[in-house]
């Protein structure tokens, strides 16, 4: 029970001869990793998909909702892509055009 354990010598002890300690591999750092990734999608985004249709819709008179039903999309979506075109309510009696 008398025997302890020894360590070895720490390399940087005093007395010991200054050893160099050097890496095998070099750190790499956050801008040394190469990384790359998509960012743009192959499909365009319901709104831009949709905008051309839902505008001529609305212009024949179609509530938003319908339009949304109609095209798969939200009420709120179709209403910000035909914000700005005004609906036009047919009168009884006019021509159509």
């Amino acid at each position: 029970m008398g025997r302890e354990a020894q360590l070895p010598p720490h390399p940087f002890a005093e007395g010991e001869p200054h050893l160099q300690w050097t890496r095998l591999q070099p750190i790499r750092t956050a801008a040394e990793v190469a990384v790359a990734f998509a960012v743009f999608t192959h499909e365009p985004f319901a709104y831009q998909r949709i905008a051309g249709e839902a505008q001529r819709i609305r212009k024949l008179g179609m509530t938003l909702q319908a339009i949304g039903d109609a095209l798969g999309v939200d009420e709120k979506t179709v209403r910000k892509v035909t914000r700005g075109v005004r609906r036009t309510r047919p009168t009884l009696g006019a021509p159509c055009q």
